[in-house]
């Protein structure tokens, strides 16, 4: 990772004054990368004062901000492991995810502790150590509030030391939108080369600048990051997503691309679109689950730029696959193709299929974990024999090897013995003037055994009887994907990554919840 991070000259002065860190508002703040690579020294030596931390666990509940990028950035180098966590977490939240990777120390933002915060709360339970993490104006600033009983006694490291690749280095949690979240390690060889990879996919330069919409505490956010990092280019970094001035601050902090969820997505399409578009924008990416065909559509028809829809998963450092910039083709519900690793699909038996035949996406790479952390059982299951990750989603290749991906195998609707992918049920579905979004997940049936439920959101303004919608939906798909039953919400339940939550729709609409 210290290649794939390092944002200084050989010197250590930097080569290219430009930001790299920009965090808009009324008072903006950048950090040059000399001013990174300081700010991040001075935060290795704090870690290193206070106890060697060498592949010990630092747990991180901050807002994307610049102090979760150089308190990472310091804990990686130091050689220790950080977990990034979801700040908004609720405390029994904080409990499960404290509990599985047994931190030395948890970091919050300034308040906290006084607060009695959530995080706080769990830290104290767990026997952690907690410190507060700020930025003064001047400098990022680590302070001990608590000491960790458990650390390695009075050793100090002293100095400020060189990781090494086979190192973990980061510590995340899959969504667990099929099951329990797991833990998942990933060392600094792996963020390394799935850096590359997005550089080398999306031609990044010292001159791109990123906005990121996705938090960091989601891998797709942060190995946009550290792509942009490692490409000496500068990262736009808003604490949180404004309607008031997202396009305000894209045009003036000369973002090139911008990187965000589809439910995201859904949202920009909603604001009033900008009189003359960021002039330096490039391209936009979705990333964390598939783009439906329909919004692809409307974002490049309205923005006139290219959208490209990529794939990766939390076990394979983000980026796996992404449809081509252009002159490449970019296909509409593809995620595309390859960016680095090998990508087959496989049967049961973990046999290869030819193109055209659904099976179990399976990868194989330097940027894929070597399994779970603390899950013997998953693990065993987890390669096939050739030493290709289970991916556990559903798809095809097409004849020029674009990746289309049609559902969690754990989510595909079994219907009498007939397989229904949810993903492939969502895209006709939005596909209809008055929907926003739609999720299908199964629902019990005492004749088929599992039958299809769906739940929309409609457009704003927009209004549709279910009889209609279902009568609009059986003129474009078979008799058997037809959904029973149509539930009209007022938003889908997702995760904080912005995935939908289907088997909890699926248990509401059990227990009547779901309207």
């Amino acid at each position: 990772m210290e290649d794939s991070i390092n944002t200084s000259g050989a010197n250590g002065s930097s080569e290219h004054p430009e930001p790299s860190i920009i965090v808009p508002g009324e008072d903006i703040v950048t950090l040059s990368q000399s001013q990174l690579e300081h700010q991040t020294r001075l935060l290795q030596q704090r870690l290193a004062a206070t106890t060697d931390f060498t592949q010990q666990t630092i747990a991180v509940a901050l807002p994307n901000s610049i102090e979760l990028v150089t308190v990472f950035l310091a804990i990686t180098k130091q050689r220790g492991i950080a977990a990034l966590l979801n700040p908004s977490n609720k405390e029994n939240e904080f409990d499960f995810y404290l509990g599985d990777v047994n931190p030395v120390m948890v970091i919050v933002p300034k308040g906290a502790y006084e607060a009695n915060s959530d995080s706080v709360r769990a830290a104290k339970r767990h026997g952690a150590g907690i410190a507060e993490c700020y930025w003064d104006g001047q400098d990022v600033i680590l302070e001990i509030i608590v000491r960790n009983v458990r650390t390695k006694g009075d050793q100090r490291a002293t100095t400020c030391i060189k990781s090494l690749d086979t190192d973990i280095a980061l510590l995340l949690h899959t969504s667990g939108t099929t099951g329990r979240p797991k833990a998942v390690p990933l060392t600094h060889k792996n963020l390394d080369v799935s850096a590359k990879n997005v550089c080398k996919g999306y031609n990044l330069k010292v001159d791109d600048r990123t906005m990121l919409l996705t938090p960091l505490f989601h891998v797709a956010g942060l190995l946009a990051c550290l792509a942009t990092l490692k490409s000496r280019g500068a990262v736009i970094l808003p604490p949180r997503y404004s309607p008031k001035s997202f396009w305000q601050d894209l045009t003036e902090h000369n973002a090139t691309w911008y990187t965000t969820t589809p439910t995201m997505h859904r949202l920009i399409l909603q604001l009033p679109p900008p009189g003359v578009m960021p002039p330096r924008l490039r391209f936009i990416r979705c990333s964390s689950s598939p783009l439906p065909p329909a919004m692809f559509r409307e974002l490049e028809s309205r923005f006139q730029i290219p959208v490209v829809d990529s794939y990766g998963l939390t076990e394979t450092s983000s980026f796996c696959t992404s449809n081509p910039l252009p002159p490449g083709p970019r296909l509409p519900g593809s995620v595309g193709i390859p960016q680095g690793p090998e990508v087959t699909i496989r049967d049961e038996a973990g046999a290869p299929l030819d193109a055209g035949l659904e099976g179990e996406i399976c990868m194989r790479g330097d940027n894929i974990t070597k399994g779970y952390l603390n899950d013997p059982d998953a693990n065993a299951r987890l390669f096939t024999l050739d030493g290709f990750f289970r991916t556990g989603d559903f798809g095809y290749l097409d004849s020029n090897h674009y990746l289309f991906i049609t559902g969690r195998i754990r989510e595909f609707i079994n219907k009498g013995g007939e397989k229904i992918s949810p993903v492939e049920l969502d895209n006709t579905v939005t596909q209809h003037p008055a929907v926003a979004e739609a999720a299908t997940f199964s629902m019990p049936d005492d004749i088929y055994g599992q039958d299809v439920g769906l739940a929309v959101t409609l457009r704003e303004g927009e209004q549709v009887e279910r009889s209609k919608l279902k009568r609009w939906i059986r003129d474009r798909v078979s008799a058997h994907k037809v959904p029973a039953k149509i539930f009209l919400v007022q938003e889908l339940p997702k995760t904080a990554t912005g995935k939908t939550q289907r088997q909890l729709l699926s248990q509401q609409a059990a227990d009547g919840r779901l309207g």
